[in-house]
């Protein structure tokens, strides 16, 4: 059972990363992805690696 949730979660982070850098993709969908990009990753460990996500230019109403 922790494998499945460990690769869904995976296959989740790898699907909104391709959202936040989808240039074609619209604006609040970016901004929606990288916002559930940091909810996932808020409880993952350092040893699991460093996510860094720069929100640039976006108006502060976005980011709630």
């Amino acid at each position: 059972m922790a494998k499945t949730r460990e690769a869904t979660v995976e296959i989740c982070i790898a699907t909104l990363t391709d959202i936040c850098t989808d240039t074609e993709a619209r604006d609040a969908d970016r901004i929606a992805a990288a916002k559930l990009l940091m909810d996932i990753c808020q409880d993952k460990g350092e040893s699991a690696g460093e996510l860094k996500i720069i929100l640039k230019d976006v108006p502060g109403e976005y980011l709630k």
